[in-house]
């Protein structure tokens, strides 16, 4: 189900995107991160409409905040030693 939200919020994004309509564009992804907050696909299309509506000190903090969330989700793949 979660799969279906983010490949549908990406579309709709899209679209709004290429309709000029940034800012409905990232509502609607927020809103899928809301279902779906570990979807690689839907923050990329989150830092789509905040770069689309020049908001590059926000794509900064978007993209920092998705690191510190995949390193949280997989430690391993930073070199840390897995914690149980």
């Amino acid at each position: 189900m979660e799969r279906l939200v983010a490949k549908v919020a990406v579309h709709v994004t899209e679209q709004l995107l290429s309709q000029g309509r940034a800012a409905d564009a990232e509502w609607a992804i927020r809103q899928a991160l809301r279902a779906c907050p570990y979807d690689d696909h839907l923050h990329l299309a989150l830092l789509a409409a905040l770069e689309a509506q020049g908001h590059f000190g926000a794509m900064r903090s978007a993209q920092a905040s998705y690191l510190r969330m995949s390193q949280a989700i997989s430690p391993v793949t930073r070199g840390d030693p897995v914690r149980l």
